[in-house]
């Protein structure tokens, strides 16, 4: 935190102060979410604009995996204060298994913990 706190005090004294441009760089969320498509698949993504992101899936323009199998529903999602943290989270979440990702949708935080332990 100590970095986007320098990055505050740098864009604070550049941008004259202007409190419109701090919320516009700071106070706008990120987001990972978890499409359910109609083959029941599911597909992770990550965006700055949710609503905006969501919209271009469910008219075909989202992504390729979304023209091909078009999303049903959106089956989870988790805000984030930096597009950064967001995509780390969808690429950590794509390398999961179909089980462990349906126990996120579900919030069973327990077997989450119980299928994230390593088998030996």
């Amino acid at each position: 935190h100590q970095n986007l706190f320098s990055l505050f005090i740098i864009c604070y004294f550049l941008f004259e102060k202007n409190f419109a441009l701090y919320l516009i760089i700071f106070c706008i969320a990120s987001w990972f979410y978890i499409l359910r498509l109609r083959s029941q698949g599911l597909y992770c993504g990550s965006t700055k604009d949710l609503q905006s992101r969501l919209k271009d899936h469910f008219s075909g323009y989202g992504a390729r995996t979304s023209r091909i199998d078009p999303p049903i529903f959106l089956t989870y999602s988790e805000e984030y204060p930096t597009y950064k943290e967001a995509f780390r989270r969808e690429q950590q979440v794509k390398r999961w298994s179909r089980a462990k990702k349906e126990v996120l949708i579900k919030g069973d935080f327990e077997s989450l913990k119980r299928l994230s332990k390593r088998k030996k």
